[in-house]
């Protein structure tokens, strides 16, 4: 099976809850990071998935491109979306041929998805003073999850984060039990 038909099986599963509440992190740090931009900010919301976090910013004023590679989980977002008529667009797009343009978003999140030759075009992609959040799973993961699998390429190194985006100022680093959080601001 591949990738694809992978995250679309787990999307288009009606009996799984997909849409849970998006990550401690972004709700705990959303009303500093939404005070720094400007009014109905301009967010891209990678590997969004079913668009829990692109619905929860959309609440908040945003306007949310959220960009997957599963139809199926950005047809359960944008139609959350539309019963709440919230500002989210949907794209499914493989992200490594994703075209980011230039300077176009005040927000980039990347939750739990880790690409890391992405790391430039993220950074190309933010508007001066624009902020990227980001948290995705170190290999400290696998030592407290044993049971379940994840390939090393898709996990952090202990510190890799804080390195990851220069140019970038840093606001806020963390290093959890099993992953690694990020806010820094393009000057």
């Amino acid at each position: 099976m591949s990738d694809r038909a992978k995250w679309n099986n787990k999307y288009g599963d009606a009996s799984r809850d997909v849409t849970k509440h998006p990550p401690d992190f972004l709700i705990s740090h959303a009303n500093e990071v939404l005070h720094m931009l400007p009014e109905y900010p301009r967010v891209l919301d990678l590997a969004a998935g079913a668009g829990r976090n692109s619905i929860y910013l959309a609440k908040r004023g945003c306007r949310v491109l959220a960009v997957d590679y599963a139809l199926e989980g950005l047809r359960r977002c944008v139609q959350q979306a539309a019963e709440g008529k919230l500002d989210v667009r949907a794209i499914a797009a493989d992200l490594r041929t994703f075209p980011f343009p230039a300077s176009r978003y005040d927000l980039v999140i990347n939750f739990f998805f880790l690409q890391r030759e992405l790391f430039p075009a993220m950074i190309n992609t933010l508007k001066p003073g624009g902020l990227l959040m980001f948290e995705t799973y170190t290999t400290r993961y696998q030592a407290v999850h044993r049971e379940r699998s994840m390939r090393r390429e898709y996990l952090l190194e202990p510190e890799e984060l804080r390195r990851a985006f220069p140019g970038l100022t840093l606001l806020f680093y963390e290093e959890t039990a099993v992953t690694a959080r990020l806010i820094a601001q393009k000057p």
